[in-house]
């Protein structure tokens, strides 16, 4: 054999190998492992919170630091006028 009747026969093989393992997946899918999540029980899909900023105003910096330790999430806004604070808040309803 010619060193070109090689490779072509090699790249048939390749070509050939890749279409049989492409058939036999689509064909027979039976032989793959199943993913659904067949075990785990019904669950309701929940609603989605709605989220609201509101404007507060704290009196000093303890009263910030509790906020923050109930964890009251703050925007990126924050400013300090005479040691109070305007803040705005991430609410959701209870």
């Amino acid at each position: 054999m010619t060193k070109q009747k090689k490779q072509k026969w090699k790249r048939n093989l390749v070509v050939m190998t890749a279409i049989t393992g492409l058939g036999f997946s689509t064909f027979y899918s039976g032989l793959s492992i199943p993913v659904a999540a067949v075990e785990q029980p019904d669950q309701p899909i929940p609603k989605e919170e709605s989220v609201s900023i509101v404007q507060l105003v704290v009196p000093n910096d303890k009263a910030k630091d509790k906020l923050l330790e109930l964890g009251i999430d703050f925007t990126h806004r924050i400013e300090a006028h005479d040691g109070v604070y305007e803040v705005d808040a991430v609410v959701t309803p209870c």
